[in-house]
């Protein structure tokens, strides 16, 4: 596939729903499962590794929020937190 094939496939995908978009790695699974066939194996190289630099950004987004609930106070049923006067 040349570049112009590549962007009208993913563009497709991505018209299909507002889940898939180009920050998502599912998007292109979803367009190697569609079209390995037609694309070289640098093609599919780089759109694997496409997918894992996402998973990766993903992956650093979910654990930076996941570290918010490390704080003690987050590990307590709210009927035994202690709020201030006032709050």
């Amino acid at each position: 596939m040349d570049k112009y094939e590549i962007e009208h496939a993913l563009n497709e995908i991505v018209g299909e729903c507002d889940f898939f978009n180009f920050e998502n790695p599912i998007t292109y699974l979803v367009f190697l499962d569609r079209y390995r066939h037609r694309l070289d194996p640098i093609q599919i190289y780089n759109t694997e590794q496409i997918i894992e630099n996402l998973k990766s950004k993903l992956n650093a987004y979910t654990n930076m929020n996941l570290r918010k609930f490390e704080d003690p106070i987050c590990s307590l049923p709210l009927h035994e937190r202690i709020l201030e006067p006032g709050v």
